[in-house]
């Protein structure tokens, strides 16, 4: 897929996002964010919360800078492939939300931030000149929408910072937020350079999901399906 087919995702998802009355558009210095306040209830965020907590490891990075596990990410990541109603609908949500065919869609994670804790300034999509494509490409492409959701907000810290654009977002239980990671012209966005704010008191717990351009899946998948 080239880039006038990536811009196009852009541009089908940001109407349809335009034409959702419960969406709020934030934009600054050229980037628009879009924000659902409310987007999972309380009782869906306990769940989800509780969920994380049972298979957390170390959050890894791609990327030639550092190494997979580094100071650049020192949260904590669990992969929720479970068979559990909750994440279904939470998935079929925002899938819908965004109009991209959940096939598209990333295994959903969830992050864990202690006391410290941070993700240091990235962008989420992938970097066309490095390693990590080659095996992207053949995975789904590129990373072109990324959803997050908060889970809590009891904390000191931790706040989204689009270090680029120059706003940084507080975290609220149940508030989804949502950005396109390529540019008009197909191209990857860097005005979506955002970090996670250490945590200076409290957990920050967020659902992170990234929508590939095509049909997602891990590269073994992918291997087993072309041998079988």
């Amino acid at each position: 897929m080239g880039v006038r087919e990536r811009a196009s995702i852009g541009r089908r998802v940001e109407k349809r996002l335009l034409a959702n009355p419960d969406v709020l558009v934030f934009g600054r210095n050229g980037l628009d964010v879009y924000i659902v306040k409310d987007f999972i209830s309380a009782d869906e965020c306990r769940h989800l919360k509780s969920l994380t907590k049972q298979s957390l490891e170390r959050s890894k990075t791609m990327g030639d800078e550092y190494p997979p596990i580094s100071d650049f990410r020192t949260s904590y990541t669990s992969t929720l492939e479970f068979d559990d109603e909750v994440i279904k609908k939470v998935d079929h949500r925002i899938s819908d939300l965004l109009g991209i065919e959940a096939c598209n869609a990333e295994s959903t994670q969830g992050q864990h931030y202690s006391v410290g804790q941070t993700f240091r300034a990235h962008c989420d999509f992938m970097h066309m000149s490095q390693a990590h494509w080659k095996i992207a490409r053949r995975e789904g492409g590129q990373r072109v929408w990324t959803a997050m959701a908060y889970l809590d907000d009891e904390m000191d810290g931790g706040e989204t910072r689009f270090v680029r654009a120059g706003f940084s977002i507080k975290p609220a239980a149940g508030m989804l937020v949502v950005w396109n990671n390529i540019t008009k012209d197909g191209h990857g966005n860097w005005l979506t350079l955002h970090e996670g704010a250490p945590v200076l008191s409290g957990e920050k717990t967020i659902l992170t999901k990234w929508y590939r351009e095509r049909r997602w899946g891990p590269a073994k998948n992918l291997q087993q399906s072309a041998a079988a």
